[in-house]
């Protein structure tokens, strides 16, 4: 099952900034249970994300899961102009973490948010701020984890997928994520 999510950038952002914000934005979308930081490889962390250049895949992690989403900046037109697809490990960590790096891409950019493969809301819903007040969990709940279980498991359209919590929890990586911080060229 692909769960690829999208922003649309309008004008370019620091990832810095998009990586500072998706842990705010995880942490409301959990209804406030803390959440592990999100980090670049050092090598990425001044890189702006703006579609005039042509950055290589860059892998963002959580190290405290082993989770982590690979995002690609899009140069050609997708909705409303260019964008940055995100692609996330296939755990309920790595989609929920992905689903916040999305929404605060879209937010610090001023652009919109979708998620046509997860199907969280009708498509017309794109605008980040909403997204975050109609899929919030209305509750913290004491292991983070779980907490992006309960998140993940509150849309139909995933079919209890996935199966896996977070990619800490497995021998393998079935998800091929290959969960390191990308590294310099």
């Amino acid at each position: 099952m692909s769960v690829d999510l999208a922003a649309t950038l309008p004008q370019p952002v620091a990832l810095a900034d998009v990586i500072h914000r998706a842990n705010d934005v995880l942490t409301d979308l959990l209804g406030g249970t803390a959440a592990p930081e999100i980090v670049a490889a050092a090598a990425d962390a001044d890189r702006v994300l703006d579609p005039g250049t042509d950055p290589p895949m860059i892998t963002l992690c959580m190290p405290a899961t082993g989770d982590c989403a690979h995002l690609f900046v899009m140069d050609h037109e997708f909705a409303d102009g260019p964008y940055v697809l995100f692609s996330p490990a296939r755990t309920c960590v790595g989609v929920t973490m992905t689903v916040a790096l999305a929404l605060a891409t879209a937010m610090l950019s001023g652009g919109r948010y979708s998620d046509e493969e997860i199907g969280m809301l009708p498509a017309s819903e794109v605008l980040p701020a909403y997204v975050v007040a109609r899929t919030a969990l209305a509750e913290p709940e004491i292991e983070f984890v779980g907490a992006c279980e309960r998140y993940v498991r509150q849309f139909p359209a995933l079919q209890r997928w996935p199966e896996q919590r977070a990619m800490n929890e497995a021998s393998e990586d079935p998800g091929g994520s290959g969960c390191q911080p990308s590294q310099a060229k």
